[in-house]
């Protein structure tokens, strides 16, 4: 009986683990190719299976293959560090109430964590009331790099995705929705890159980022923030392109706010053929040392305003 636990062990491993096709070769710019020959029947995987599966396509440079599985509610994050790199397929989908679902630090490139087609869901969890623990779906820090394709990523009480330092994420054809606090938050010197998404019904920011960092959003849609879709401020590289800004629900808050007011600020905000409209508050406000470089048709719903954001940003957290 021990014997056919660890050969059907060894089997299901084997069907969850694919290499190469999202593996970058050693001195190569191609990815590989091969197809996984078996299934495994279980629609669940354990959370210890699925860590023990990551750790292994981390190894051996595989990827994990969920093929419309749902992974166990995590109790604790699935870390990538210095020089590694996992890849997750869908579709499928991964819950984990600890402080976050996914952690990502080191320098792999061009990354270290590459998630397609799963949905990706933080939980809320009664150890973690105060604000400063409620934690992130996806944290990356250090020169930690995310990748998500076509995923759906959401926090009952946290951030989706929350970036520190210098690491940097890119987003393509994904959705944030229903989040407890801001959707993105990009600290320090972090980049993003988003293309191609929606940020829905989220409390209170869209994008909140803190210090000099780079945001580049294209084609990009955001539909219901409690206060913005995006608030910059100190020393922030901002660029919307063909973004459109809808239903944000604070009257007394502007849907996008650049700031730029201490002595050492200055931020950069370009915008080419972008829509606010339909928002509770003001359109567009600019404050301080804002370099404006504006092309195409863009409707900022009325004049820009100059009215600084509430004296909040100045708490440790920010206003997130």
């Amino acid at each position: 009986m021990r014997w056919i636990i660890i050969v059907a062990l060894f089997a299901t491993a084997h069907c969850l683990l694919t290499p190469g096709r999202h593996t970058i070769r050693r001195g190569q710019g191609r990815l590989a190719s091969l197809v996984c020959r078996r299934l495994a029947s279980d629609d669940e995987i354990s959370a210890s299976a699925f860590l023990e599966l990551c750790s292994e396509a981390i190894q051996s440079g595989r990827a994990v293959e969920l093929r419309n599985r749902t992974v166990a509610a995590l109790e604790s994050p699935v870390k990538v560090g210095s020089g590694e790199t996992l890849v997750i397929e869908g579709p499928g989908r991964i819950t984990g109430s600890g402080h976050s679902v996914f952690q990502v630090g080191g320098s792999a490139k061009p990354y270290g964590l590459l998630i397609r087609n799963v949905e990706v869901k933080h939980l809320a969890s009664t150890d973690r009331s105060e604000k400063r623990s409620l934690g992130s779906c996806l944290f990356a820090r250090g020169k930690g790099s995310i990748v998500l394709e076509d995923c759906a990523v959401t926090s009952e009480a946290g951030f989706a995705l929350w970036l520190v330092q210098k690491s940097s994420a890119t987003m393509a054809r994904c959705s944030i929705r229903d989040t407890g606090r801001s959707a993105i938050t990009v600290f320090n010197h972090a980049t993003l890159r988003a293309s191609e998404c929606l940020i829905s019904n989220v409390t209170p920011h869209g994008v909140c980022a803190r210090g000099e960092t780079s945001i580049q959003l294209v084609d990009t849609t955001f539909d219901g923030c409690d206060a913005r879709a995006v608030y910059a401020y100190m020393s922030c590289d901002l660029e919307m392109t063909r973004c459109v800004v809808t239903g944000t629900r604070d009257a007394s808050a502007a849907a996008v706010q650049v700031e730029a007011l201490r002595p050492e600020d200055a931020s950069i905000l370009k915008i080419d053929s972008t829509t606010l409209k339909g928002n509770a508050g003001r359109g567009l406000s600019i404050v301080g040392n804002v370099e404006r470089r504006f092309s195409g048709t863009n409707d900022f719903q009325g004049p820009i305003d100059e009215t600084p954001a509430a004296i909040e940003r100045w708490s440790p957290e920010g206003p997130i």
